[in-house]
């Protein structure tokens, strides 16, 4: 799976957490956390990008669910805007 992160702030964020989730709700709340990626430095006006390879758990139920990424999963870093943290889609597990 793939994901960006932009810091729109003036400083560094520094020693943050981001995370994927699988979840029942596009916000991710309640929801699986997959891996965890630790974030040394992400410079003011900067962008990182990437992907990551997700193991999904065992026995999931079927149906709709969501699998999504949410940067500063601790909110560690002091924000603005916290809403812009998540970023989900639907998916469908069969």
């Amino acid at each position: 799976a793939a994901y960006q992160v932009e810091n729109l702030g003036d400083v560094n964020a520094t020693n943050f957490y981001d995370g994927w989730y699988l979840s029942k709700k596009a916000n991710l709340a309640d929801g699986i956390l997959l891996q965890t990626l630790t974030r040394k430095v992400l410079v003011a006006k900067g962008k990182i990008s990437g992907t990551s390879a997700l193991k999904l758990p065992n026995k999931l139920s079927k149906g709709s669910w969501h699998l999504g990424y949410k940067t500063d999963r601790t909110n560690k870093i002091k924000e603005v805007d916290e809403a812009n943290n998540i970023k989900s889609q639907a998916i469908t597990i069969q």
